[in-house]
């Protein structure tokens, strides 16, 4: 279980949870952030355009999170 048959779900994946993450990105915004995040392996050297293997937390890492986002949060006491 290797090879672009298991990559590619993994990567594609992890363009739609980007993506989720602010809708604004662009197809660029994206494909940099999964470049610049991913955890660089020597093994990748020559293997992949990178020499990095893909990391999500990297990923939403170095892209900025989305602007002018809030959460409406309300509390009620004794509530179970």
């Amino acid at each position: 279980m290797d090879g672009t048959s298991m990559a590619a779900p993994h990567a594609a994946g992890l363009a739609a949870m980007l993506k989720a993450y602010n809708p604004d990105y662009t197809y660029g915004d994206i494909l940099q952030s999964i470049r610049e995040g991913g955890d660089a392996e020597a093994s990748l050297n020559g293997i992949t355009t990178t020499g990095k293997a893909i990391d999500a937390w990297g990923s939403l890492c170095y892209i900025p999170a989305p602007a002018g986002v809030s959460v409406p949060f309300q509390y009620e006491a004794g509530g179970a």
